[in-house]
């Protein structure tokens, strides 16, 4: 039996994921006014934000919060074994993701003009349940993009989000492996979730992309690992990739992969809880 203090750590632990979920549902209208208050008041008291709720990001932070508790029950699951609902809570945060590409990442790697104009095509590598692509395709509306996964299940959810968002014009997806891409200088950037990736499989998804990018093209890599003074922070990191079946590269050996890889000049990008760390890489 554990000890005393250890269960009062525990718990203080369990309290702070209530608190998450407390932030997360704030924004539901089927409160009870007790529920509601007990709500406000977790809130006020942990020092998060009452009344400013984002949708999107409580989505993203409910999926964390079921994918935490499928792993504590056993056994292990992938994110691609989750429920539907699960998926695309995670997904409507990758909307933020997108958005960041759009108003961040793209004027610092001067892809604005090139990603609204007419022939542009954009490449999102894992595209699970397509809710990055297409917000890409309504911010970039003369843009085109393409959605690549290997999970057939997951592409399924994806096709109901296309088409419900009006754009299956704009955004084609493909079931397979960003190795299997036989186009050849198509995409003006990429988005290569790296993170979700074995590190065996790194190196390929790199070199493929590369040879898929027009001349000038870039690539946005990101990586959970972010390379925290805070030796929790990285193990957190560390845990989340084990249980996905992924990589704890860090930026500095992502730089090295990329390197190897054949591509041209590196930009560090800003990181947002959402990206994780973020690498620019030139084709």
């Amino acid at each position: 039996m554990l000890g005393a203090q250890m269960q009062f750590e525990l718990s203080r632990l369990v309290d702070a994921a209530w608190a998450v979920a407390a932030y997360a549902a704030q924004g539901r209208d089927d409160l009870s006014p007790q529920q509601r208050a007990a709500v406000e008041r977790a809130l006020t008291l942990s020092g998060l934000p009452v009344g400013s709720h984002d949708p999107e990001f409580a989505a993203a932070l409910t999926s964390q919060l079921a994918q935490a508790a499928a792993f504590a029950e056993g056994p292990t699951k992938g994110w691609g074994d989750m429920p539907d609902e699960v998926l695309l809570a995670q997904g409507r945060g990758s909307r933020q993701v997108a958005d960041w590409i759009v108003d961040e990442a793209a004027p610092v790697l001067g892809l604005t003009g090139v990603a609204e104009r007419s022939g542009a095509v954009f490449l999102d590598v894992g595209v699970g349940t397509g809710q990055l692509a297409v917000r890409i395709a309504e911010r970039w509306p003369r843009a085109r993009v393409v959605g690549v996964d290997r999970m057939e299940r997951v592409l399924g959810l994806a096709r109901t989000v296309v088409d419900g968002a009006g754009c299956a014009d704009r955004v084609e997806l493909r079931h397979g492996d960003v190795t299997d891409l036989a186009d050849d200088a198509v995409y003006d950037l990429a988005w290569l979730p790296l993170s979700f990736m074995s590190p065996d499989a790194i190196p390929k998804a790199l070199e493929a992309v590369r040879r898929v990018l027009r001349p000038g093209g870039w690539v946005i890599a990101t990586t959970f690992a972010a390379d925290s003074e805070l030796p929790i922070v990285n193990a957190m990191s560390d845990l989340v990739t084990a249980v996905n079946g992924g990589s704890s590269l860090t930026q500095e050996d992502l730089l090295v992969e990329i390197r190897a890889a054949g591509y041209g000049e590196t930009v560090a990008l800003p990181s947002t809880p959402l990206t994780g760390a973020l690498t620019a890489a030139r084709g």
